[in-house]
């Protein structure tokens, strides 16, 4: 610490060499914290991502066009509007319209 080559991680307060503090984004180039707190801190902010609520699936008696099995009742996502889809999405991409 004497010396100017080494100081002290305000987060984990292990004394390190200045190298292990160097940030190019700072304007004296040097951050509070070392690198190895500071990407253990980036790690933990990532967002998770939440997996959707299963949707409950409508089926029918309905056969598709296609392949001959059962056709569900689905949402397109530009509009809203409801469809018929074939069950074995996406093997066979039969769809007709709602009535």
């Amino acid at each position: 610490m004497k010396d100017g080559t080494l100081k002290e991680c305000g987060k984990c307060n292990k004394i390190k060499s200045l190298d292990d503090f160097k940030d190019e984004k700072l304007v004296n180039g040097y951050g509070k914290y070392c690198n190895e707190c500071k990407h253990i801190a980036k790690r933990s902010r990532r967002r998770i991502r939440k997996k959707a609520p299963d949707k409950p699936i409508i089926k029918t008696t309905v056969r598709c066009p296609s392949c001959n099995s059962f056709m569900v009742v689905r949402t397109r996502r530009s509009d809203g509007n409801q469809f018929y889809g074939c069950s074995r999405f996406p093997r066979c991409r039969g769809a007709t319209a709602l009535n």
